[in-house]
């Protein structure tokens, strides 16, 4: 409903552009504008603060991926998106039991890589929002780059450490951020990461098989063979588990500083800007 929004759509649509609106409100005033849309049907949302309509955006963008050239492996795996929530939520005594760590937390660190540094960025809007934490997100590459300094003993740092190309640079940073007393909370399905976790959120989550690789016609140089190039199945869709114990976490982290974690204060629903 923001206006920004909606009048970028509009003149979008005026150039010629493809425009489509992912909303969760049929009849909205960005279903309206734009040509084609994809609706999340994530019910009312009560709450001010977006958890299941950002956690049902991420699957309508995995399923658009899935009907474009090369995403096919994805689709086996969308199905199985009920099965990874239900194990992330699962994840909730732990995430409870450890927020009351952190009922005195003033600011934190929050760090991903690749598709996880969208949910750090999730994660960190979710513990200001709703908990009035300063929380700053990087990716883990931009991180060493210099915000490193920022380290010191006993900071909060939150590190979503998924299986996958990237666990090897996650645990070479956790032993970074461990020999400096970084206080170091890792959401992770990697048992060998809990050793230099200072606590830790550890998912069980079911297996996905299979991979995508480049669409076709895209260039594959010869250092960079089709197999390199391949992203696995669990790795793409591993946002949408892994938010669930972030977005529960602040929840309960707001509720241990006496908070209301549906309605924050100076927030509304909508925020009309322009």
């Amino acid at each position: 409903e923001s206006p920004d929004i909606v009048e970028v759509v509009a003149r979008a649509r005026e150039t010629g552009a493809l425009t489509v609106g992912i909303t969760n409100q049929e009849g909205s005033k960005l279903a309206t504008t734009a040509q084609h849309n994809l609706f999340c049907n994530a019910g009312l949302e009560r709450s001010v603060a977006a958890t299941k309509t950002y956690t049902t955006t991420c699957a309508v963008l995995a399923m658009l991926a899935a009907f474009m050239p090369g995403g096919e492996p994805l689709r086996e795996g969308i199905e199985q998106i009920p099965e990874l929530a239900a194990a992330a939520l699962k994840s909730e005594e732990n995430a409870a039991r450890v927020a009351e760590r952190y009922v005195h937390a003033r600011d934190c660190v929050v760090l991903g890589r690749v598709f996880q540094y969208s949910t750090a960025r999730e994660m960190a809007l979710k513990l200001e929002e709703t908990c009035y934490v300063l929380a700053t997100p990087f990716s883990t590459a931009d991180f060493r780059h210099g915000p490193a300094a920022l380290v010191e003993r006993g900071l909060p740092v939150i590190v979503f450490a998924p299986p996958g190309r990237t666990s090897a640079e996650a645990h070479e940073l956790l032993r970074w951020l461990h020999e400096r007393g970084a206080d170091c909370l890792v959401i992770t399905e990697d048992e060998r990461l809990l050793e230099l976790a200072t606590v830790s959120i550890l998912l069980k989550l079911p297996a996905l098989t299979g991979a995508v690789s480049p669409a076709t016609g895209a260039k594959q140089g010869g250092n960079h063979p089709a197999q390199a190039m391949q992203t696995s199945v669990a790795e793409l869709l591993a946002p949408i588990p892994y938010i669930i114990p972030g977005q529960l976490f602040a929840q309960y982290l707001a509720l241990s500083k006496g908070l209301n974690p549906d309605q924050p204060r100076s927030l509304t629903k909508i925020t009309r800007t322009r």
